[in-house]
């Protein structure tokens, strides 16, 4: 298991923390990301693999872009080659800045920077 730090956020939950989700996988969605939304964008994982003590479950991605232009197909082919090189089901959700979706409310609250 790969253990990352917390970017930001509130002081409770700076630090390490563990994740069930390689080193490997960790840079290969820091990688994909960026290409298809802009070196600078933000990677957060959430849900069941930022709990060590569930098991199994998708890999929940909370991405704030900075290549806005043709947002919809760029989550598309992403989606689709992280789908193609991950062993695991991936959900990918585009930030909104707003917070108005519950979504990502849980995001921002509970995901761990990438």
């Amino acid at each position: 298991m790969g253990l990352f730090q917390q970017g930001a956020g509130d002081d409770s939950r700076y630090g390490e923390i563990k994740m069930r989700l390689s080193d490997t996988e960790s840079a290969l969605i820091c990688r994909t990301i960026a290409e298809f939304f802009g070196s600078d964008a933000g990677v957060s994982l959430f849900g069941s693999r930022v709990d060590d003590t569930k098991r199994g479950g998708d890999v929940d991605l909370y991405v704030k872009p900075n290549q806005c232009d043709d947002i919809y197909l760029r989550r598309i082919h992403c989606l689709a080659k992280l789908t193609a090189q991950l062993p695991y089901p991936v959900d990918l959700v585009i930030a909104n800045e707003t917070l108005s979706r519950p979504i990502d409310r849980i995001a921002v609250a509970t995901g761990v920077v990438l």
